[in-house]
This record gives C-alpha cells, sequence and structure tokens, in this order.
C-alpha cells in the first residue's frame, strides 16, 4: 500500500487521474442508488399498505388474491434487474455502464 501511495505521490497526474476514475465510478453508483431507492421505499409501502388492508391469500374487492398485482418484477432492488436505458428501454450492458467512456464510445447515443 505504501509503494502505491509513493507512486501517486511522485506522479501527480496518475493522482488526478485515478481520483477521477473513482469519483466517476462513485457517482455512477450514486446516480443508480438515487433512482432506484425511491421506488423500492414506493413499492415496499404499497405492499405494507396491501398487507394492512386484505388479509393475505384473500381476496380484495377486484377479486385480486395476489399481494402483487402492479405488474412489477419480482425483485427490484441495486442490482437487479439490469439498468435499462431510459429513452428506447433496452438493456445496458457492462460494457456501456462504464461512465463517460462509454458515452463516448457511443457518441452520446444508445446501442441499440
Amino acid at each position: 500500500m505504501t509503494d502505491l501511495a509513493e507512486i501517486l505521490a511522485a506522479t501527480p497526474w496518475l493522482l488526478v487521474t485515478c481520483t477521477f476514475l473513482l469519483s466517476l465510478l462513485v457517482g455512477s453508483f450514486l446516480n443508480v442508488v438515487i433512482h432506484r431507492v425511491p421506488i423500492m421505499l414506493e413499492r415496499e409501502w404499497r405492499a405494507q399498505a396491501r398487507e394492512m388492508l386484505v388479509e393475505p391469500g384473500r381476496a380484495d374487492e377486484n377479486n385480486n388474491v395476489d399481494d402483487r398485482n402492479d405488474g412489477s418484477p419480482e425483485r427490484y432492488n441495486l442490482l437487479i434487474p439490469r439498468s435499462r436505458c431510459p429513452a428506447c428501454n433496452a438493456e445496458i450492458t457492462a460494457l456501456q455502464n462504464i461512465p463517460v467512456v462509454s458515452w463516448l464510445l457511443l457518441g452520446g447515443k444508445g446501442a441499440s
């Protein structure tokens, strides 16, 4: 670890580059968190409300027996489902998920 610190101290451009790349990765992850956490909380609140209003396993006034009738995917967290393009709904691949680099390679457009 001290060798890495010495290398970064000796080469300021490398320190700036590493800091920039780390900042991009953290920012990209925070963007996912900012987008998904409110959706996750809303789904949890809706599930709790359904649980309070309808006894599990019994039909409600619309004869919906399933506790999940909003058409949402079974699991939704920070990892699942994979990210999608907001414009065309195409699944974003791992290579397209690299901040700034993938945007430059794709010319600022989606991969579809």
